[in-house]
């Protein structure tokens, strides 16, 4: 996957100004309405003054305890929650009221295709943690996205941050990117930051994306890394004065790897079955069957392993039932598993090592394998990929 950077630090942003279209309209999201905020009204303010949409969300908590405050500026959309529902929540709200009254009132009749925003028709930019940005930097973002080669790229906003001050915004971005990378096989920037755009014909994707929090972002850039053509990075120039821990780090990664967390828990439960059967037969064949004892332990335990994997991937991990399709699949993985398992058995036997390490050692090479072709073949969900 293609890297793109623009705007390095102490460079002018003509980096960006050759081949720029004119955008027509650009919607600008902010999910968290912060009003007593330093910087909030300064900012709200000149993205007005630059013509541009500005949507802010009010996800706050209802509280008696603080009163409503006038927006501070009259142009700005400001919408509401009955409660606090989180930022991924947030980001959908705004994108449904550019969906369902900004760009039907905004757009003219040639800036629709099947009844859709005709690609580099508008832009929409989101900007979670809106006070750490300057509007220098929402500028740079844009320059970037109205590029062609970036049309069907998420223009991600990258921030070299002082290592001295900024632990845990490092730590939250090292580990999505090892994530992606594990998982996905997708690079993602491992210095981004909340500020992020978009073509506006991406709207109906990004917006059936699942997830309240920060689970939601996480979800479109898994997104665009396999539907789209990647990210495009920019460098941005604000500093940034108070990055805030993000409280639910371990609570947003389960939410997004759920299914994976759920195909890992059954792997899991099933090798030890497996496992256990395995051991029982080794020692109530090894004298009878010195030669044949193991083989027929390998078969026999990983039948029974295969078969409760197979069922508690269908009715508790993907939430499918069991076809002949995916029975015939899986039992041609567990016909090739069972034989390279024998195979690693036999080479790790080789070394003198007693035979249950030994069986373990393979079931960690074969379970590779495993994984990715049920993730990857037998259990793949069929997502249409979308022309832009």
């Amino acid at each position: 996957m293609s890297r793109h950077t623009y705007g390095m630090p102490g460079h002018p942003a003509e980096h960006c100004q050759k081949g720029i279209s004119i955008m027509e309209k650009i919607y600008v999201i902010v999910p968290n309405y912060r009003p007593t905020e330093d910087g909030f009204a300064a900012l709200t303010r000149q993205i007005c003054d630059r013509g541009y949409t500005l949507i802010v969300v009010d996800d706050r908590a209802p509280d008696a305890d603080v009163p409503p405050t006038e927006p501070p500026d009259e142009r700005m959309i400001l919408l509401h929650h009955a409660r606090h529902r989180g930022r991924g929540a947030a980001v959908r709200t705004g994108l449904a009221h550019i969906r369902d009254v900004l760009l039907p009132a905004d757009l003219p009749p040639e800036d629709w295709e099947d009844g859709h925003p005709r690609p580099g028709s508008a832009l929409i930019a989101i900007m979670a943690a809106s006070t750490v940005f300057l509007a220098e930097d929402l500028d740079l973002m844009l320059d970037a996205a109205r590029r062609q080669e970036n049309r069907k790229r998420l223009v991600v906003g990258v921030r070299h941050p002082d290592r001295r001050r900024s632990f845990f915004p490092r730590l939250w971005n090292g580990f999505v990117h090892v994530v992606f990378h594990l998982l996905v096989q997708a690079h993602v920037p491992t210095d981004m930051t909340g500020l992020r755009v978009c073509d506006a014909s991406y709207l109906p994707e990004i917006l059936e994306l699942e997830g309240e929090h920060a689970d939601y972002e996480l979800r479109q850039l898994h997104w665009f890394s396999r539907h789209g053509d990647g990210f495009c990075e920019v460098d941005l120039r604000g500093d940034l004065p108070h990055a805030r821990k993000n409280r639910r780090i371990v609570l947003d990664s389960v939410r997004l790897h759920l299914r994976a967390i759920r195909f890992t828990g059954s792997s899991m439960f099933s090798s030890l079955l497996e496992y256990g059967v395995f051991c029982l037969l080794h020692y109530f064949l090894r004298d009878g069957l010195p030669h044949t004892g193991d083989a027929i332990a390998i078969v026999v335990s990983r039948l029974l392993g295969n078969g409760c994997n197979y069922l508690i991937n269908c009715r508790f991990v993907f939430r499918r039932k069991p076809d002949r399709k995916s029975v015939f699949q899986f039992a041609v993985l567990t016909g090739t598993s069972i034989g390279l398992c024998a195979v690693m058995l036999y080479l790790w036997k080789l070394t003198g090592w007693p035979v249950p390490l030994c069986k373990i050692l393979a079931d960690l090479c074969v379970f590779a394998v495993s994984y990715l072709v049920q993730s990857k073949l037998i259990f793949r969900r069929k997502n249409k990929k979308r022309e832009p």
